[in-house]
């Protein structure tokens, strides 16, 4: 996974995506550092972008260094919620939710049994 994302880093340096899939590449290394510093630059790249923050958050903690990825993840959270609040953000938000391994799956399971019990009420 780290050499392909590497290719995707050569190829367009100047996005921020394939420097914050490095970055997560590195993370199931064990090698942090590495990902810190690709996380810092896709933060460069997209400063409003909450993933990378997010990675940076939980590299820091992995690394030992607590309160700097206790203040990463609360940056993270808190654009979250200026994404969420409008009508767009909430749709790529969820996206975003219905494309993550497992918990994808439960959201959508959850969404269709609460308008099915919507639903049965309703014609009931």
């Amino acid at each position: 996974m780290v050499k392909a994302s590497r290719l995707a880093v050569q190829s367009d340096p100047n996005r921020p995506e394939p420097h914050y899939n490095l970055g997560v590449a590195y993370m199931d290394r064990g090698t942090y550092g590495e990902a810190i510093e690709e996380f810092h630059r896709a933060i460069a790249l997209d400063s409003a972008a909450p993933l990378p923050r997010l990675g940076l958050g939980l590299a820091e903690i992995r690394d030992g260094n607590l309160e700097a990825g206790r203040s990463e993840i609360e940056i993270a959270a808190g654009l979250l919620k200026l994404i969420g609040a409008s009508s767009a953000g909430r749709h790529a938000l969820d996206k975003v939710k219905l494309g993550i391994p497992i918990f994808g799956a439960i959201v959508s399971k959850s969404a269709v049994a609460r308008f099915t019990r919507t639903l049965g009420t309703l014609l009931a």
